[in-house]
């Protein structure tokens, strides 16, 4: 029986508190290169050490009295078959495993001062079953009890097998998901070190190389809203340019950036504002792209790269704005 004694508002990924902790968490380890070296990225403020780390500052009780640390998505697995188990792809979004040993790092934990014993196992890639449906949760969820439980994996690992990424080659097809945040990803079967990106582990026993941005979707839907237009209601800005880091900005790394908007003349429509804040969103998430390319060795501007198909997945790829704007200023 899972009881929670106390509870207190939970920092989500997104929130850029966080980040004092995660720069002096790079800095203890001795730099950006030591970080990559073990796990694969740099920590920023999303990341769960860097949120462990801020909660032992900020609320050293809850710490002190923790019984167990999950990823959401482990929390429901331990619900759903009272197994603590995760998988090698979200847990190399934690910050304290490592991609290089596959297990947890012990140095990092110790440099976080986190039990080990309060996480949860780390399942073998691409294992199918890890437990079964409890009777209580079978009786809770109207489903018979025994169904196969998996340990799961992260969003954008989990996009990475429904595309079918890892059985291509190295960046072949990378995909761009447009959500509340922007990620760009693609399969590499060598492992990624490279500060510029984070090198998580995939689902399948492959890597996943990856770029995210915090301000994408809500970032543009939240202009629309403020201009009294439908999201489909825009055109291209013209001269207008607008930043919309509203909620600060992981790449680049702008913890305390905000919005920002500058070009307009008396011509300025509200439709080119709107269409500006899709084309600061879409070139955002596009420079990550070609970082995450560079990182990987491959020159985004060569005509073999450039000309690559992109994969468009999440809620925007269903907006005909968001297509036409990744269309125009990526030439894919």
């Amino acid at each position: 029986e899972m009881c929670i004694r106390d509870r207190r508002p939970a920092l989500l990924w997104n929130d850029t508190r966080s980040a004092p902790q995660a720069a002096a968490l790079t800095d203890a380890l001795g730099g950006p290169g030591a970080w990559t070296e073990r796990t694969g990225s740099v920590p920023v403020a999303s990341i769960t050490a860097s949120k462990w780390q801020w909660l032992r500052e900020n609320d050293s009780t809850s710490t002190a009295n923790a019984a167990a640390v999950r990823l959401p998505h482990d929390f429901l697995t331990e619900r759903l078959a009272g197994v603590a188990a995760t998988d090698p792809g979200d847990a190399s979004g934690s910050g304290w495993y490592s991609t290089a040993t596959g297990a947890y790092d012990p140095d990092l934990l110790e440099l976080l001062g986190l039990d080990a014993a309060l996480l949860p196992e780390v399942a073998p890639t691409g294992a199918a079953r890890i437990g079964s449906l409890t009777e209580a949760a079978a009786e809770a969820l109207g489903l018979p009890a025994g169904i196969a439980v998996a340990a799961g994996t992260g969003d954008n690992m989990s996009a990475a097998v429904g595309l079918g990424l890892g059985g291509e080659g190295l960046l072949d097809h990378p995909a761009l998901s447009l959500g509340t945040s922007g990620t760009v990803f693609a399969a590499s079967r060598t492992r990624p070190a490279s500060t510029a990106l984070n090198g998580f582990a995939a689902a399948d026993g492959t890597y996943l190389p990856l770029a995210c941005t915090l301000n994408c979707t809500l970032a543009v839907d939240k202009v629309a809203a403020l201009l009294g237009l439908d999201r489909e209601d825009a055109a291209p800005g013209g001269d207008a340019v607008l930043l919309p880091y509203l909620d600060g900005e992981r790449t680049p790394d702008l913890p305390t950036a905000s919005g920002l908007l500058t070009g307009l003349r008396h011509d300025t429509t509200r439709q080119q504002l709107l269409g500006a804040a899709y084309e600061g969103a879409a070139v955002t998430v596009l420079r990550a792209l070609d970082g995450l390319l560079s990182a990987c060795g491959l020159d985004p501007a060569a005509p073999e790269v450039a000309g690559r198909p992109l994969r468009l997945i999440g809620g925007g790829a269903q907006g005909r704005m968001w297509v036409e704007t990744v269309r125009r200023l990526s030439g894919r």
